[in-house]
């Protein structure tokens, strides 16, 4: 389970929380956005928030910001 990084998610003591296997089908789909559940955010990057569970450099996470 990945935790939303929203802005309403990311210092919420229970945020949302997405499948894994679900953000890789997102990107083996092409899809770069995914709808948090909570909070009126609705699009969250797919892969900043695999970057964020996988703890990437600064330039690592750079490089999803731009795919």
């Amino acid at each position: 389970m990945v935790p939303c990084n929203c802005r309403f998610c990311r210092n919420n003591p229970t945020p949302h929380f997405f499948d894994y296997e679900e953000l890789k089908q997102y990107l083996v789909e092409g899809e770069e956005f995914i709808k948090c559940k909570m909070g009126k955010i609705k699009n969250v990057s797919v892969n900043l928030l695999i970057a964020d569970v996988f703890n990437l450099t600064s330039k690592e996470k750079k490089r999803y910001e731009t795919q």
